[in-house]
């Protein structure tokens, strides 16, 4: 008895002993759940796994217990598949044994047999022709070649040949017909073994399927197919691969379209490749095809690039417009973005020659780096620098590519910049000033630069000038005060737009170098006068808010009421801007004269939000030509800028409580009601002018406003349901249900307006 005890436990200390670090995975792989996390988990493990693997090839199958006996079924399944990639010779012998038998003595377990064949092929096909690779590819062959074995274990011999690279005259007879179980098997074998004078065969595996003779386009041995045609170097797989790469049945199979385009990369059947996807791009009935061809150009190198921009030369077809095909390729670019597709685009520059003839398409391939220049690495940013000395190439395009390899590089650009800013061109130079002048270049290194490019002297420097002053506005070096006011001195510069540059940048600089406002004042002030018309618009606003900041109320008031007198458009709209800095101190009479002269739009609108922020119409009590224009003028904005028509109303609002006000404000606004409701219709110009009928309270008009209520528009709808909740009575509670309850598109958006106009009535 105790003889028998003593043994029991040797027996289960041995077991606990053998159990491996993966021995508990193992175990899982008999649970349906758990199986697939832990064939990812040992397939990882690989040789660190082996003997737990060994361990799982004897699970009983034949377990009295049907639950254990299907799990431990499954266990030795996936060990002999797993060992077969783990490619341990020491499995061999285990292997073979059990498949021979479960592949002749018994024949129970042909799945099972099926993958000892397949694994034994795995794990000989690396190792080198001697006797025992030999022997396993004998005894493979033999079994094969039973007539009456199960399909599942002539497969998994089949599959372990093709691992040995052998057996072709096995799997020949399988390509044309049988289970797709035992031809996906012989394809395999044909394919590994490279045997040329299948490719006949296989092609009509493919041209069945892809002519709907056999299953699905995207069934699986259609495509092995395929790509084992491709495998073995035949043009004539290129038609199919072409359609795996572009057609919208495989855009989410993406492993099965990342092996195509695989074979696609193949060198030796580059030439027909590019010439089918161009296809593919050329032919007018495949428009959902043109993006992944184009795409999967992008993914072909270089040469993919080329032949994609070929396209766009192209002779458009008859009828059609000269750019067609430009058009079209263009229209693809967007989708040319990936990492791999951009090396592709620098690699087609570096290939194309520097001549006149190809610089448009030199450019188109800059266009589409420059547009995703965030995206690209070294190597693309290093070709803007080359770019950028490209003289074949034309001056604004050079800048681009400064610009784009300046701002990749930061700091490190500093080298090639301070070379840059001595170029002759003026682009090229004044780019180079640009990015001297960002923040990711130090000032105290730009400084000294920028400083010497202020002596770039001509109208032809101008920009030069004007981007050296804008990096200089971050220096704090008080030294610098004369180089601004220089600038601002018509005597000493003569550009316009860089005396303006400077009224902008001295503010900064002023702030910066911890300057006072005097130091600076009057030579903006000056500026005032300039005898161009953007500097002095520019300059008022400028010397207005110094001179608010310097608390002499009285220079606002003299500079805003002078340029209200200005010939400029523009100065004038800057003096309409800055009458609330000038407080009381701006006359009313001033900026109205100023108002009532205007007669483009904009500046109508400055003006009338000008007068909307001041007081004191009493004035024209006595003058109702002036009111009269006034509101007309209020009006006009009010229906032509959306923008400014609260302020409009605003101003209106003041002029209504004035004598007479109310009479000329109705018939100004229901005059531009009629006006925009006639032939030609502007119901949004409307949407703007009832809101003022109800603002003054215009009871009478009501019931024009109910019509008006009856138009689909959304916003005139909201308006004229708010002006009847506000000015209606309970008979129009009716009206408003009626419009309510109505099942257009119009009613739908302003139903929440409508209840709570009728909730203002019912309450009334």
């Amino acid at each position: 008895m105790m003889r028998s005890l003593l043994l029991l436990l040797c027996c289960a200390l041995a077991g606990a002993l053998f159990a491996g670090k993966h021995a508990d995975t193992v175990k899982d792989l008999g649970d349906a759940n758990k199986r697939p996390r832990a064939i990812e988990t040992l397939a990882r493990a690989g040789a660190e796994a082996f003997d737990d693997l060994m361990e799982g090839l004897k699970a009983d199958p034949r377990d009295s217990d049907a639950t254990k006996a299907a799990a431990n079924s499954q266990v030795r399944l996936a060990c002999a598949q797993l060992l077969g990639l783990v490619g341990d010779t020491r499995a061999s012998a285990e292997l073979l044994r059990l498949f021979k038998e479960e592949a002749t003595e018994t024949a129970a377990y042909p799945e099972f047999a099926g993958a000892c064949a397949a694994a034994l092929g795995m794990i000989w096909s690396a190792k080198a022709v001697d006797a025992s690779r030999a022997a396993v590819a004998t005894e493979l062959k033999r079994v094969a070649a039973y007539e009456t074995i199960s399909p599942l274990i002539k497969a998994g011999c089949l599959r372990g040949l093709a691992g040995l690279r052998d057996g072709v005259e096995l799997a020949l007879p399988y390509l044309k017909q049988g289970e797709p179980l035992l031809r996906s098997a012989a394809v395999g074998v044909v394919v590994a073994c490279g045997h040329r004078a299948a490719a006949d065969d296989l092609l009509a595996i493919w041209t069945a399927q892809r002519a709907g003779e056999t299953t699905k386009y995207t069934e699986p041995l259609g495509l092995q197919a395929l790509f084992g045609l491709a495998t073995l170097g035949d043009e004539r797989a290129v038609e199919g691969l072409v359609d795996v790469a572009t057609r919208g049945e495989f855009s989410l199979l993406v492993g099965i379209r990342d092996q195509a385009v695989t074979h696609l990369k193949t060198a030796a059947m580059r030439k027909p490749v590019l010439e089918g996807l161009k296809a593919v791009l050329v032919a007018d009935d495949k428009p959902t095809q043109w993006r992944s061809a184009a795409v999967t150009l992008g993914e072909l190198g270089a040469e993919g690039i080329e032949a994609l921009l070929a396209v766009s030369d192209l002779p458009a077809p008859e009828g059609k417009e000269a750019d067609w095909f430009k058009r079209r390729v263009d229209d693809q670019l967007s989708a040319l973005s990936s990492e791999t597709a951009l090396k592709a685009f620098a690699g087609a520059y570096e290939r194309i020659p520097a001549t006149e003839a190809k610089k448009a398409l030199r450019e188109k391939i800059l266009d589409q780096l420059l547009r995703y220049r965030t995206s690209l690495k070294d190597e693309g940013i290093n070709l803007f620098r080359k770019a950028a000395d490209d003289t074949s190439m034309e001056a604004p395009k050079r800048a681009q590519c400064i610009n784009a390899y300046s701002e990749a590089k930061g700091k490190d650009a500093l080298a090639d910049l301070t070379n840059w800013v001595k170029n002759e061109d003026a682009v090229i130079r004044a780019q180079a000033v640009q990015n001297l002048g960002r923040s990711y270049i130090p000032i105290a290194r730009s400084q000294p630069l920028l400083v010497e490019a202020m002596k770039s002297a001509g109208a032809t420097y101008a920009k030069v000038r004007q981007n050296a002053l804008q990096g200089l506005q971050r220096s704090d070096d008080k030294a610098l005060l004369q180089v601004f006011l220089d600038a601002l001195d018509p005597t000493k510069e003569e550009s316009p737009d860089v005396r303006k540059e400077a009224i902008m940048a001295i503010q900064t600089y002023r702030r910066v170098a911890k300057l006072k406002e005097e130091d600076v004042f009057d030579a903006v002030k000056a500026r005032t006068a300039d005898e161009d018309a953007n500097v002095r618009a520019s300059a008022v606003g400028a010397a207005v808010s110094m001179a608010q900041r310097m608390g002499r109320t009285n220079l606002v008031t003299e500079i805003i009421e002078k340029a209200l007198t200005d010939s400029s458009k523009d100065v004038r709209m800057q003096a309409y801007g800055q009458t609330g800095l000038g407080g009381a101190g701006v006359k009313l009479d001033k900026v109205l004269e100023a108002a009532l002269k205007e007669t483009e739009q904009d500046a109508k609108g400055d003006a009338v939000a000008s007068l909307a922020r001041m007081d004191g119409y009493s004035v024209l009590a006595q003058d109702g030509a002036r009111l009269e224009a006034l509101v007309d003028m209020a009006v006009t904005v009010a229906e032509n800028q959306t923008y400014r028509a609260q302020t409009a109303r605003e101003l209106l609002g003041k002029l209504e409580k004035e004598a007479g006000g109310f009479s000329v404000i109705s018939r100004k606004t229901l005059a531009a009601i009629d006006r925009n409701t006639g032939a030609d219709k502007r119901l949004d110009r409307v949407a703007q002018l009832v809101p003022i009928l109800t603002q003054i309270k215009e009871y009478d008009a009501v019931a024009r406003v109910k019509k008006l209520a009856e138009e689909p528009n959304v916003e005139l709808r909201r308006a004229c349901v708010q002006c009847i909740g506000e000015l209606g009575i309970k008979d129009d509670i009716a009206f408003l249900r009626t419009l309510r309850d109505r099942a257009d598109n119009t009613s739908v958006h302003v139903r929440a307006d409508i209840e709570d106009a009728i909730r203002r009535l019912e309450e009334r």
